[in-house]
């Protein structure tokens, strides 16, 4: 955006969105306008959500759904919301309340809910007093087999077509700016597959009395192509924040004419349909004025009680500028001045200083020269003023009416003072307010003995079902909420942080604490144990352990990591008057020992070696057993093996550890095995530990050897349940016996 000034009119020029924009209309449909069936909740029927999943690799803002209602005659007043879920089934947003259409289309709007790739468009009936409109389901459409329609009771996931329902895709469109000039977007954009493996079950009670139908109803009013847009409709114009022309998507000038003296600000939006970008600019000009002064702005703050703040000072059209002279007025009683940073590194030199005028009245004085004009680039900032905030409200006030007008003055390239009468259309004041809330902060650690730092842990801060915000955790686990009133929140917690250190090591830790011969000291490990989420301990937990490492479980109920407070456990915190540091720690689910490194650390396993020790020879296509055997001494109550073979030459075909049957799990090249007890077995070296059972395959001949390997998961662990350090096994080679010329 530029802006050219001739006498008293304003010429703007910008260029047009790139390939229809940054942000342009994505149209998501997955119905095909014909509704089978319908759903409501029923009177009394608590909290029910029903909508669909949208698999997309998209990221932008949803600017509104529409929602196709089908008439119900015994439908009552009660008024229903549309909630949007990320990925991850956390609340990003919420509609206002609506009444259910009847056999139509209604436009809710979204308010630019801000989305990243998969989300769920969710309708929400909140413990209604009646029954309303059926929700339209497409049975028979072109995505109706991928089953994109999803059930929410508040706490659990599922889907009507696990309920004995047909499944589908409800009719709800939805409607989004999206990055990347994408113009249109019409159906799915990659293969839908809901996450249904990343939710837990609902109730199946619930869900059938949510659950009314009507077999009859079809859109006739709206068809898909009426969603299909062009990209860019057009853009506005402001000036000094307010609008001042709608255009169509032909232009890429206005101008504005016959204006009085004084400066203006412009900035211009792209729309699309219904949805608006973000602006381009603020542009500032002058009009009427000589050699007229930048324009400076001092910002405004809103903040809770007894809080740090910055104060940023910008200008605009700061041009060949040697001087700096400026005079800031605010109320002590409310804020205290505590220095200044962030100075622009083109004004070295400057100086600032507090001073008191009165009990209720200081001043910041501002100064700086250099002999060298400087020019800054529109919307630069001079410095930030540094505050700490006590309570109520103050102005901050550029003061020119002392000293002949001289304590707020630029000064050209030769040192004259440039215009800037009246200081309101030069010096824009600023303000400190009060706003309800507090800091919540901490940082994240794994409870290992690191004490690792963890970051990119995503972390939404939520009071009851509703979202209130979210961040992400720094490089130093560091994480802050600002501005949060008092009540009581929960910190939900989570990260895609590869799941690891888990093995039956672990297993046998869980068994030890059931049975009170080592309890477990740390929430997050109790957490971590109680792997199926059922509120206890046992060894239902560490046999679900066992299975997970070898690979006949690739899940845990209670996910990859779960996060809890360091003494008390759980999530929750209480803000009241004060800002609240809370820490957490973390764990991979099933890691109670504590063994896993998140990156860029590694995974703390202490290792097991196999050795070669000696041939085997054997016939092809018969079967046989290798030994595997302890090369030292010990007592395990836990073993964690990852055997590695050449699987198109071997076939595995069973395998048994020494006198007791371990969980195992034989796919691709690997084997891997879990076996824990609380009574160890007691090992001797040279004694065989498992055998393997298998046969050659056509792939092997007669000229090769084939020996095994340990993977890096492979762990052994003593009575304590503590890992056994340089453990070693060795098993033989394998060598196809020859017997041509044998007779055999």
């Amino acid at each position: 955006l530029q802006a050219f000034v001739n006498d008293d009119d304003v010429h703007l020029t910008w260029d047009a969105p790139v390939s229809g924009g940054t942000g342009a209309v994505a149209n998501y449909i997955l119905d095909d306008g014909s509704y089978e069936d319908g759903f409501s909740s029923y009177q009394g029927g608590g909290d029910l959500w029903l909508g669909n999943e949208f698999a997309t690799a998209d990221s932008g803002t949803l600017t509104s759904v529409d929602i196709y209602f089908i008439d119900n005659t015994s439908a009552g007043s009660d008024q229903v919301t549309v909630e949007i879920f990320d990925e991850n089934g956390i609340l990003a947003g919420s509609s206002g309340l609506y009444t259910p259409s009847s056999d139509d289309f209604l436009t809710v709007p979204l308010n630019n809910i801000y989305f990243k790739e998969t989300f769920y468009a969710m309708v929400h009936w909140s413990n209604p007093t009646s029954i309303t409109n059926y929700l339209g389901l497409d049975e028979d459409g072109s995505h109706a087999a991928e089953d994109p329609e999803w059930y929410y009771d508040g706490s659990n996931w599922d889907k009507l077509s696990n309920m004995g329902y047909t499944g589908g895709v409800f009719g709800i469109r939805a409607h989004a700016v999206v990055q990347g000039g994408k113009d249109v977007v019409y159906g799915r954009l990659t293969g839908l597959n809901p996450a249904q493996s990343a939710h837990t079950s609902a109730s199946l009670v619930r869900a059938m009395r949510s659950v009314t139908t009507n077999n009859t109803a079809v859109s006739s009013k709206h068809e898909l192509s009426d969603y299909v847009t062009t990209g860019l409709t057009g853009y506005k114009v402001y000036r000094n924040a307010g609008l001042q022309a709608s255009l169509d998507a032909s232009f890429t000038s206005y101008d504005d004419l016959n204006l009085s003296d004084g400066s203006y600000s412009y900035t211009v939006t792209a729309l699309y349909g219904p949805a608006e970008s973000a602006a381009a600019g603020p542009v500032g000009v002058v009009i009427g004025i000589t050699n007229p002064a930048p324009l400076t702005t001092c910002g405004d703050i809103a903040c809770p009680v007894n809080s740090s703040i910055s104060v940023p000072v910008n200008v605009e059209g700061f041009t060949d500028i040697t001087a700096i002279s400026l005079r800031l007025e605010y109320d002590p009683t409310v804020i205290t001045y505590t220095g200044y940073s962030n100075v622009n590194s083109s004004l070295s030199g400057m100086m600032i200083n507090n001073i008191a005028v009165s009990s209720t009245l200081h001043k910041v004085l501002i100064s700086w020269s250099d002999v060298n004009p400087k020019t800054l680039t529109s919307g630069s900032k001079l410095f930030d003023l540094d505050f700490s905030y006590h309570s109520g409200n103050t102005l901050l006030t550029w003061n020119n009416s002392s000293n002949n007008g001289a304590d707020c003055e630029y000064a050209d390239a030769i040192g004259d003072p440039l215009t800037d009468i009246p200081t309101t259309q030069f010096y824009h004041n600023g303000s400190v307010t009060w706003q309800p809330g507090y800091n919540v902060t901490g940082v994240y650690r794994s409870n290992n003995t690191a004490n690792t730092l963890l970051d990119n842990i995503k972390i939404v801060l939520k009071q009851g079902t509703m979202r209130v915000d979210s961040v992400t955790t720094n490089l130093s686990g560091e994480y802050a909420f600002s501005s949060v009133e008092d009540g009581t929140y929960e910190l939900e917690s989570g990260t895609n942080k590869p799941w690891a250190g888990v093995n039956a090591t672990d297993a046998i830790k869980i068994q030890r604490h059931f049975t009170g011969l080592e309890i477990l000291n740390s929430p997050v490990r109790i957490d971590a144990a109680d792997v199926n989420m059922t509120n206890s301990v046992n060894a239902t937990d560490a046999i679900k352990t066992k299975r997970r490492f070898t690979g006949l479980d690739n899940s845990f109920l209670r996910g990859d990591w779960t996060f809890a407070k360091p003494i008390t456990g759980g999530n929750s915190i209480t803000v009241s008057g004060a800002d609240v540091v809370q820490d957490m720690q973390g764990l991979c689910v099933g890691d109670v020992n504590g063994s896993n490194i998140p990156a860029p650390g590694k995974n703390g396993s202490a290792g097991v070696a196999i050795t070669i020790s000696g041939e085997m020879d054997v016939k092809a296509g018969e079967t046989f057993e290798i030994p595997v055997n302890m090369t030292q001494t010990m007592q395990m109550s836990a073993v964690s093996l990852v055997i590695e073979y050449p699987g198109d030459k071997l076939e595995i075909t069973d395998v048994k550890l020494q006198g007791v049957e371990p969980v195992y799990k034989v796919s691709g090249d690997q084997i891997r095995l879990a076996w824990s007890e609380i009574e160890p077995i007691d090992g001797k070296a040279g004694e065989q530990l498992l055998s393997i059972r298998c046969r050659t395959t056509s792939g092997m001949t007669g000229a090769e050897v084939v020996t095994l390997t340990s993977g890096n998961e492979s762990e052994l662990a003593d009575e304590m349940g503590e890992p056994i350090m340089s453990a070693a096994l060795s098993v033989p080679a394998i060598r196809l016996k020859n017997t041509i010329g044998t007779g055999e």
